[in-house]
């Protein structure tokens, strides 16, 4: 695997990240329907943290049931999208 960055280094334009964090939070999932075909998807909009920050992670439909509140998850070739 690739080198492993830190929550605090990602910035807007970062892309092709490997990082290592715990799952602080996970709320509920929602549906929201697609702005490509209008086709609906679950969303959970999870909360995850290492030593040097937090930030938002999106889970999309048969990945929302992978991870659970205090897991710790390996993200690899993951991006960061700002978002409102």
């Amino acid at each position: 695997m690739s080198e492993i960055t830190k929550i605090g280094n990602l910035t807007p334009r970062s892309r092709g990240v490997n990082l290592i964090a715990k799952v602080v939070e996970k709320p509920e999932p929602r549906v929201v329907s697609s702005q490509y075909d209008r086709s609906e998807h679950k969303i959970s909009e999870a909360l995850i943290a290492d030593d040097s920050g937090a930030i938002t992670l999106v889970l999309w439909d048969d990945n929302i049931d992978k991870v659970l509140e205090g897991d710790f998850i390996k993200v690899t070739n993951g991006f960061v999208k700002v978002f409102r």
